[in-house]
């Protein structure tokens, strides 16, 4: 028991409940322990039931360098492991490491991941794994796309590309090989690339317009 004789009310007490070989810090002013540490060395704040080494109920603050591991690599997996692991309401967002590269992201199939600035959303990965900007919808425009800008403005709905020095390049390629990786040659009359023209009718944004497009020609 630990008592400040200066202050009735401040009365601390360092106790093992019977049969349970814990540890526990208890002030007469909290209807709750404070503090439990178990047998098996867990430590709990504001709980009684710590589920690790260190088991907080409540909001926390840290300052200074935090690691997250220990020299070890950890592959996410079905469970959402990783280094780092928030546990949502069904499912589970991870940061992990592993020989392979760094992973950002969550096991749920129905979640998009996205990334904002000043509170607002900016760049969305949806769940079909489509990249989009400007916008948290994909929105089919003669076709669907795997990247997508919107806005409402030019400055939010365009795409720039800058090489200092020399002229950039924006390369169509084609393959005949239907898996990623493939090099196979293309025949006569396949084509290489297009790019379209398409406008809204007041249903959707499916309408061609325009198109240029390159074909192989002879062999």
């Amino acid at each position: 028991r630990i008592q400040d004789t200066n202050n009735a009310n401040s009365d601390f007490k360092i106790y093992s409940p019977d049969g349970q070989n814990h540890l526990r810090i208890y002030h007469q002013n909290t209807t709750s322990d404070l503090v439990t540490v178990t047998s098996g060395g867990d430590v709990g704040i504001a709980t009684d039931n710590p589920a690790a080494k260190l088991h907080v109920v409540g909001d926390s603050k840290l300052f200074g360098q935090v690691t997250v591991g220990a020299d070890n690599d950890v592959s996410p997996s079905a469970s959402g492991t990783g280094q780092l692991r928030i546990d949502g309401n069904g499912y589970t967002g991870y940061i992990a490491v592993d020989g392979t590269a760094m992973y950002v992201g969550h096991n749920a199939s129905a979640r998009d991941l996205r990334f904002q600035t000043n509170e607002t959303d900016r760049v969305t990965i949806d769940t079909s794994g489509r990249l989009l900007i400007g916008t948290t919808s994909h929105q089919e425009a003669y076709g669907t796309s795997a990247l997508q800008v919107a806005g409402t403005t030019g400055a939010t709905s365009s795409v720039s590309l800058i090489r200092h020095g020399n002229s950039p390049y924006l390369t169509l390629s084609s393959s005949a090989g239907s898996s990623l990786g493939d090099v196979n040659a293309l025949s006569n009359g396949n084509r290489i690339g297009q790019i379209t023209f398409a406008g809204a009718d007041g249903t959707d944004i499916n309408t061609h317009a325009a198109s240029i497009a390159a074909y192989v020609d002879g062999s």
